[in-house]
């Protein structure tokens, strides 16, 4: 008799615990406020003469760069106009921008900065270190990927990832209103929610929280890995 009890009183609790944990993990935290997103008008794609545009993805270099990538492409005209793109973006200069655009520069194609550059970049990561959101903009309204990211010395960081590491709430704002992945993770293992529960920016912190909060996938992963790094299955950084 008393071992059903036992039995009883532990399937009970056992039954209590995957209940709250199953709380815990995908229902919205009533606590936390709510985001409106407001996306900003979109802009129609630049056109371009497709004999004039550089390639998508692809590592221009001049010949004095040879031997920088496995998949580069000795090209003086690409490479310069690659170059003064992430230039422009990086300098908030929206129409320069979009004459480069018109000119034949591709928005997903790197290119090596005249100023402060120590290899290749992507110009969207130029434009967000630099806090020029009209600039993510006009590349995100020509064909970047919301979710595009960047691989550089030991880190591997999404386009939102580099916001909140700016501490750039308005491109963060724009880039989770276009559909940024809330739950992405690195290559090394640090994601968007590690690094926005991180910032000393308690603005995007807290933005990006309750984003988070109201997107189910992220909220659930965000909150299993938690758990993984409070019962030491997951290493936190």
């Amino acid at each position: 008799m008393a071992e059903r009890k036992i039995g009883r009183y532990f399937g009970a609790g056992f039954l209590g615990a995957v209940l709250l944990l199953a709380a815990y993990l995908f229902f919205p935290n009533p606590f936390v406020s709510s985001v409106i997103l407001e996306d900003s008008p979109r802009e129609a794609p630049i056109v371009v003469d497709s004999a004039n545009q550089c390639k998508s993805e692809t590592v221009y270099v001049t010949a004095m760069q040879v031997g920088y990538s496995d998949f580069e492409i000795v090209d003086e005209r690409c490479s310069a106009l690659q170059r003064e793109l992430v230039d422009a973006a990086g300098e908030g200069n929206v129409e320069r921008v979009r004459q480069l655009l018109r000119d034949g520069a591709n928005v997903n194609s790197p290119g090596w900065p005249t100023i402060g550059g120590n290899g290749l970049v992507p110009a969207w990561s130029r434009a967000i270190w630099s806090k020029q959101t009209d600039v993510v903009k006009l590349l995100l309204d020509n064909g970047v990927d919301v979710n595009s990211s960047f691989s550089c010395c030991i880190d591997h960081s999404s386009m939102l990832m580099v916001a909140i590491a700016a501490r750039d709430i308005d491109t963060a704002k724009l880039l989770i209103a276009r559909g940024a992945d809330l739950s992405f993770v690195g290559d090394f293992g640090w994601g968007v929610m590690d690094l926005a529960e991180n910032s000393e920016n308690r603005e995007i912190q807290a933005f990006a929280l309750a984003a988070c909060n109201s997107d189910p996938g992220c909220r659930v992963r965000t909150r299993a890995r938690r758990i993984g790094y409070s019962i030491g299955f997951l290493e936190k950084f």
